[in-house]
Protein backbone atom coordinates (compact mmCIF):
# COMPACT_ATOMS: atom_id res chain seq x y z
CA UNK A 1 0.00 0.00 0.00
CA UNK A 2 1.54 2.78 -1.33
CA UNK A 3 -0.20 5.23 1.64
CA UNK A 4 1.96 8.09 0.98
CA UNK A 5 1.17 8.90 -3.09
CA UNK A 6 -2.60 7.83 -1.68
CA UNK A 7 -2.64 10.54 0.77
CA UNK A 8 -0.89 13.13 -1.60
CA UNK A 9 -3.57 12.06 -4.38
CA UNK A 10 -6.67 12.68 -2.36
CA UNK A 11 -5.35 16.28 -1.11
CA UNK A 12 -3.65 17.29 -4.53
CA UNK A 13 -0.12 17.67 -2.86
CA UNK A 14 2.03 18.86 -5.30
CA UNK A 15 4.89 20.49 -3.24
CA UNK A 16 6.79 19.69 -0.06
CA UNK A 17 4.97 19.84 3.22
CA UNK A 18 6.88 17.31 5.62
CA UNK A 19 8.40 18.66 8.71
CA UNK A 20 11.72 19.45 9.06
CA UNK A 21 14.02 17.06 10.34
CA UNK A 22 15.59 19.05 13.24
CA UNK A 23 12.36 19.54 14.58
CA UNK A 24 11.61 15.66 14.07
CA UNK A 25 15.29 15.09 15.79
CA UNK A 26 14.53 17.27 18.67
CA UNK A 27 10.95 15.89 19.63
CA UNK A 28 13.09 12.29 19.63
CA UNK A 29 15.57 13.59 22.08
CA UNK A 30 13.02 15.18 24.32
CA UNK A 31 10.90 11.76 24.59
CA UNK A 32 14.27 9.16 24.89
CA UNK A 33 13.32 7.13 22.15
CA UNK A 34 13.54 7.05 17.82
CA UNK A 35 10.28 7.23 15.83
CA UNK A 36 9.44 3.95 14.26
CA UNK A 37 10.47 3.83 10.33
CA UNK A 38 6.68 4.47 9.25
CA UNK A 39 6.43 7.47 11.75
CA UNK A 40 9.09 9.02 10.72
CA UNK A 41 8.92 9.14 6.86
CA UNK A 42 5.48 10.19 7.36
CA UNK A 43 6.48 13.34 9.11
CA UNK A 44 8.60 13.96 7.05
CA UNK A 45 6.57 13.62 3.82
CA UNK A 46 3.20 15.15 4.69
CA UNK A 47 3.76 16.48 8.52
CA UNK A 48 2.92 19.85 8.14
CA UNK A 49 -0.28 19.41 6.35
CA UNK A 50 -2.91 20.94 8.82
CA UNK A 51 -5.40 19.48 6.20
CA UNK A 52 -4.73 16.02 6.49
CA UNK A 53 -3.19 15.97 9.98
CA UNK A 54 -5.20 18.60 12.09
CA UNK A 55 -8.69 19.18 10.15
CA UNK A 56 -10.98 16.96 12.23
CA UNK A 57 -8.73 14.45 14.28
CA UNK A 58 -5.66 15.41 14.74
CA UNK A 59 -2.39 14.08 14.75
CA UNK A 60 -0.44 15.71 17.93
CA UNK A 61 2.49 18.41 17.15
CA UNK A 62 5.84 17.30 17.78
CA UNK A 63 5.74 19.27 21.22
CA UNK A 64 2.19 17.61 22.14
CA UNK A 65 3.45 14.12 21.63
CA UNK A 66 4.41 12.55 24.94
CA UNK A 67 3.53 9.01 26.69
CA UNK A 68 0.53 8.08 28.40
CA UNK A 69 1.75 5.26 30.53
CA UNK A 70 2.94 2.21 28.40
CA UNK A 71 1.95 4.23 25.12
CA UNK A 72 3.23 6.60 22.93
CA UNK A 73 0.01 9.08 21.96
CA UNK A 74 0.06 9.89 18.33
CA UNK A 75 -3.69 10.89 17.64
CA UNK A 76 -6.48 12.97 19.23
CA UNK A 77 -10.09 12.11 18.28
CA UNK A 78 -11.52 15.54 17.55
CA UNK A 79 -13.79 15.86 20.60
CA UNK A 80 -11.09 13.79 22.53
CA UNK A 81 -13.55 10.93 22.44
CA UNK A 82 -10.47 8.78 22.03
CA UNK A 83 -6.21 8.82 21.49
CA UNK A 84 -4.42 6.09 19.30
CA UNK A 85 -0.49 5.32 20.26
CA UNK A 86 2.21 2.80 19.59
CA UNK A 87 2.80 0.50 22.65
CA UNK A 88 6.31 1.63 23.94
CA UNK A 89 7.36 -1.84 23.77
CA UNK A 90 6.68 -2.46 19.86
CA UNK A 91 8.48 1.08 19.20
CA UNK A 92 11.48 -0.65 17.58
CA UNK A 93 9.66 -1.93 15.17
CA UNK A 94 9.59 -0.06 11.45
CA UNK A 95 5.50 -0.07 11.19
CA UNK A 96 4.43 -1.08 14.64
CA UNK A 97 0.23 -1.97 15.67
CA UNK A 98 -1.63 0.94 16.91
CA UNK A 99 -3.75 0.93 19.78
CA UNK A 100 -6.88 2.73 21.51
CA UNK A 101 -8.09 4.28 24.66
CA UNK A 102 -11.36 5.68 24.78
CA UNK A 103 -10.83 6.61 28.78
CA UNK A 104 -8.44 8.48 28.73
CA UNK A 105 -8.26 8.21 32.58
CA UNK A 106 -7.73 4.72 32.72
CA UNK A 107 -4.65 3.41 31.15
CA UNK A 108 -6.15 -0.43 31.18
CA UNK A 109 -8.27 0.85 28.76
CA UNK A 110 -6.03 0.91 25.55
CA UNK A 111 -6.65 -2.18 23.36
CA UNK A 112 -5.50 -3.33 20.00
CA UNK A 113 -6.90 -1.07 17.14
CA UNK A 114 -5.38 -1.39 13.78
CA UNK A 115 -2.45 -3.64 12.52
CA UNK A 116 0.22 -1.15 11.54
CA UNK A 117 1.13 2.42 11.75
CA UNK A 118 0.66 3.55 7.81
CA UNK A 119 -3.09 2.26 8.81
CA UNK A 120 -3.62 4.59 11.31
CA UNK A 121 -1.94 7.70 9.02
CA UNK A 122 -4.13 6.81 6.15
CA UNK A 123 -7.19 6.40 8.58
CA UNK A 124 -6.55 9.90 9.42
CA UNK A 125 -6.02 11.29 6.13
CA UNK A 126 -9.55 9.62 5.02
CA UNK A 127 -11.67 10.54 7.99
CA UNK A 128 -10.43 14.32 7.58
CA UNK A 129 -11.44 13.54 4.26
CA UNK A 130 -15.28 13.19 4.74
CA UNK A 131 -15.19 15.61 8.05
CA UNK A 132 -13.93 18.81 6.00
CA UNK A 133 -10.09 18.86 5.11
CA UNK A 134 -11.03 18.76 1.13
CA UNK A 135 -13.39 21.26 0.09
CA UNK A 136 -15.75 19.05 -1.06
CA UNK A 137 -17.78 16.91 1.57
CA UNK A 138 -21.40 15.97 2.78
CA UNK A 139 -23.06 13.60 5.08
CA UNK A 140 -26.07 11.62 5.56
CA UNK A 141 -27.15 10.78 9.24
CA UNK A 142 -29.83 9.15 9.45
CA UNK A 143 -30.94 5.11 8.49
CA UNK A 144 -33.93 6.35 6.02
CA UNK A 145 -32.13 8.75 4.33
CA UNK A 146 -29.36 6.47 2.97
CA UNK A 147 -30.43 4.62 -0.50
CA UNK A 148 -29.95 1.07 -0.82
CA UNK A 149 -29.69 1.10 -4.25
CA UNK A 150 -26.49 3.63 -3.78
CA UNK A 151 -24.69 1.89 -1.02
CA UNK A 152 -24.75 -0.95 -3.99
CA UNK A 153 -23.29 0.82 -5.74
CA UNK A 154 -20.66 1.84 -3.50
CA UNK A 155 -19.72 -1.37 -3.21
CA UNK A 156 -19.89 -2.68 -6.43
CA UNK A 157 -17.93 0.21 -8.15
CA UNK A 158 -15.76 1.33 -5.60
CA UNK A 159 -12.33 -0.14 -4.22
CA UNK A 160 -12.71 -1.48 0.00
CA UNK A 161 -9.55 -0.27 1.82
CA UNK A 162 -9.73 -3.21 3.53
CA UNK A 163 -6.75 -1.97 5.78
CA UNK A 164 -9.38 0.43 7.52
CA UNK A 165 -12.13 -1.73 8.00
CA UNK A 166 -13.46 -1.44 11.43
CA UNK A 167 -16.66 -3.54 12.37
CA UNK A 168 -18.70 -0.62 12.20
CA UNK A 169 -17.82 1.70 9.54
CA UNK A 170 -16.24 0.52 5.76
CA UNK A 171 -13.86 3.35 3.80
CA UNK A 172 -14.21 2.98 0.12
CA UNK A 173 -12.50 5.10 -2.61
CA UNK A 174 -11.87 5.48 -6.40
CA UNK A 175 -8.16 5.48 -6.50
CA UNK A 176 -8.51 7.95 -3.98
CA UNK A 177 -9.87 10.47 -5.49
CA UNK A 178 -12.57 10.53 -3.87
CA UNK A 179 -13.78 8.87 -0.38
CA UNK A 180 -16.85 7.50 0.85
CA UNK A 181 -17.72 6.17 4.54
CA UNK A 182 -20.50 4.07 5.23
CA UNK A 183 -21.20 3.86 9.02
CA UNK A 184 -23.57 1.07 10.34
CA UNK A 185 -26.89 1.47 12.77
CA UNK A 186 -27.01 -1.33 15.06
CA UNK A 187 -29.24 -3.75 12.66
CA UNK A 188 -26.75 -4.04 10.33
CA UNK A 189 -27.75 -1.29 7.90
CA UNK A 190 -25.57 1.98 7.08
CA UNK A 191 -26.90 4.28 9.04
CA UNK A 192 -24.65 7.19 7.94
CA UNK A 193 -22.36 8.58 4.70
CA UNK A 194 -19.93 10.27 4.34
CA UNK A 195 -17.87 11.97 1.15
CA UNK A 196 -15.17 14.02 0.36
CA UNK A 197 -13.08 14.65 -2.66
CA UNK A 198 -11.26 18.12 -3.76
CA UNK A 199 -13.26 17.42 -7.52
CA UNK A 200 -16.33 18.70 -8.10
CA UNK A 201 -17.73 17.17 -10.60
CA UNK A 202 -16.85 13.72 -8.65
CA UNK A 203 -18.88 15.36 -5.49
CA UNK A 204 -21.60 16.39 -7.67
CA UNK A 205 -22.10 12.63 -9.04
CA UNK A 206 -22.38 11.55 -5.70
CA UNK A 207 -24.45 13.83 -4.05
CA UNK A 208 -26.86 12.79 -6.86
CA UNK A 209 -26.42 9.15 -6.37
CA UNK A 210 -27.31 9.30 -2.71
CA UNK A 211 -30.53 12.06 -3.81
CA UNK A 212 -29.78 15.18 -3.33
CA UNK A 213 -32.69 16.31 -0.88
CA UNK A 214 -31.56 13.27 1.24
CA UNK A 215 -27.62 14.84 2.53
CA UNK A 216 -27.96 16.29 6.01
CA UNK A 217 -25.22 18.56 4.97
CA UNK A 218 -22.81 19.51 2.07
CA UNK A 219 -20.55 21.70 1.89
CA UNK A 220 -22.13 23.90 -0.61
CA UNK A 221 -24.05 25.27 2.27
CA UNK A 222 -20.51 26.66 3.19
CA UNK A 223 -20.23 28.82 0.24
CA UNK A 224 -23.58 30.17 0.52
CA UNK A 225 -22.90 31.39 3.57
CA UNK A 226 -20.04 32.82 2.48
CA UNK A 227 -21.70 34.55 -0.39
Amino acid sequence: MDYLNHIATLYQINSPCGLPEADIAAAEQRLGIRFPAVLREYLLALGGSEAVNQSFNRLLPLDKMDFDGDYLVLEEENQGVFLCGIAKADLAQDDPPVHIAFDIADANQWQPHLPDTRALLLQLACTNAVMGGLRYCANIMDEESVSSQAVQFVRQNRTEIVELRQENQRFYTDGFHEIILLCFAEGGNVGGVFIGTAEQNRFDTLLELFGWDNWLYTSYEDEDDEE
